[in-house]
């Protein structure tokens, strides 16, 4: 065991990695069920709502390469503030869409950003856990993700009970995000 590894706490990086990690996914997650829905209501026939609710994974997808060049340049702290920014572009995106090419666009662009999200917690968990610690604590990471997956959608369906309209999922969306960014 190394020096610092016998004083290392879990509740040390809770602030810093857990509790965005579960509020990011928590927000993202919200959106999920209800994305082909809103595509439907904006004018899309089923192909298309399909297509625009891949438009998050194609995100997801493509920023995965380009996620490490960003991460490296900024660091992770800043790279996980620099994404829940352009997540709320594209929720914003999402939330004032006319058309289903606009949902897709702001679907694509929050799958940019939880690409660049996801790499930059990991790398930062890595960098300040130490090597005895770090499988429990990437096995507590995902399990914050899979809160969060379960947590968005309930959430969601409140809101959207409440309000009667699913595109209030997104301002579920906005909520949390901008939460992550405060954390």
């Amino acid at each position: 065991m190394s020096s610092n590894s016998g004083t290392f706490q879990r509740r040390k990086i809770a602030l810093a990695v857990y509790l965005p990690t579960f509020l990011f996914a928590t927000g993202e997650a919200a959106v999920i069920p209800v994305i082909p829905v809103i595509a439907k209501n904006l004018g899309a026939d089923l192909a298309s709502a399909g297509f625009v609710a891949a438009m998050l994974t194609v995100g997801i997808v493509m920023g995965d390469i380009p996620s490490g060049s960003f991460v490296s340049r900024v660091g992770e702290r800043m790279a996980m503030l620099w994404t829940s920014a352009v997540a709320l572009v594209g929720i914003a995106l999402a939330i004032f869409a006319v058309n289903p090419v606009m949902l897709g666009a702001g679907m694509f662009l929050i799958g940019l950003a939880t690409a660049a999200f996801a790499l930059a917690r990991h790398a930062f968990l890595t960098t300040y856990v130490p090597f005895e610690f770090r499988a429990r604590s990437l096995s507590f990471l995902g399990g914050m993700f899979r809160g969060g997956a379960v947590a968005g959608p309930l959430a969601s369906a409140g809101v959207i009970a409440l309000l009667g309209d699913p595109k209030s999922a997104f301002l579920l969306t906005a909520v949390f995000t901008l939460a992550t960014i405060f954390v």
